[in-house]
């Protein structure tokens, strides 16, 4: 899938249609998988289904705090941090049950759609500065709203059958 970089009325609507796709999608797939699965890894260099929703629900943390930070701030400047080598590191997402998880997703998932629906043409361009770049809020969630779909397959190879 791609999403054109401009920012037209039609793509923003495909940034916010593929997020809500992407959170019924994880959402669907994680419905009914049992606890005991959550934390096994098919090998040591895999991840396990705690693992993969844990990091994506770093990102979207990620994702959102600059987009609050652009909404509420003219062009911050915000520290250039990763998702996985850093944000991770200090949130304690696999401490939580799978599904007290895909709650915390789903929830925060409902919470910036509802923001990024409200926005106007200038909303979705304010923008932020990390990395000596500037990125808008349009960017930020398009590069979520892609991200996610990534990571479907494997989603899939870690569900029992």
């Amino acid at each position: 899938m791609t999403i054109p970089t401009k920012p037209t009325p039609k793509n923003r609507e495909t940034v916010l249609t593929q997020l809500a796709q992407n959170q019924s999608i994880i959402t669907e797939k994680l419905a009914h998988v049992p606890e005991s699965s959550a934390h096994i890894k098919p090998n040591l260099h895999e991840w396990s289904l705690i693992e993969v929703i844990s990091h994506l629900r770093a990102c979207a943390d990620l994702a959102h705090f600059r987009i609050f930070a652009m909404l509420a701030v003219d062009t911050p400047h915000l520290p250039a941090i990763h998702p996985r080598m850093e944000w991770q590191k200090i949130v304690p997402y696999t401490q939580l049950t799978l599904q007290k998880s895909l709650m915390a997703y789903t929830l925060q998932r409902d919470e910036i759609l509802i923001t990024l629906r409200g926005l106007d043409e200038a909303g979705w361009m304010r923008t932020g500065i990390w990395d000596n770049r500037a990125y808008s809020i349009y960017l930020v969630a398009r590069t979520m709203a892609l991200h996610e779909p990534e990571h479907f397959e494997q989603l899939d190879s870690l569900i029992p059958k």
